[in-house]
């Protein structure tokens, strides 16, 4: 996956910009799971902190066995948690 974000980065050459862009997370009205590792680094922690305190309807799961990409970890386990957060 990676690798594919870094060949489509490349590929755009210099006609990449960067756009500010004001995002009121206070308006956003749907259900949401934010979930992180607990082995993540600590700037992905603090966005989730962020999210599931900004967020009106957010639930926060931390999965205390994930870093980074627990989908790649366990997939089965991610998977059947994704599954049971999606059916409520």
């Amino acid at each position: 996956m990676q690798s594919n974000a870094f060949r489509v980065q490349l590929a755009a050459g210099g006609d990449v910009y960067e756009e500010d862009a004001e995002i009121q997370l206070a308006r956003i009205t749907c259900p949401a799971t934010v979930i992180t590792g607990d082995k993540d680094l600590d700037w992905f922690q603090a966005v989730g902190d962020h999210l599931a305190t900004e967020l009106p309807r957010a639930d926060r799961i931390e999965l205390s066995w994930a870093g980074h990409l627990p989908n790649l970890e366990r997939t089965t386990e991610t998977t059947d948690l994704i599954r049971a957060i999606v059916q409520q």
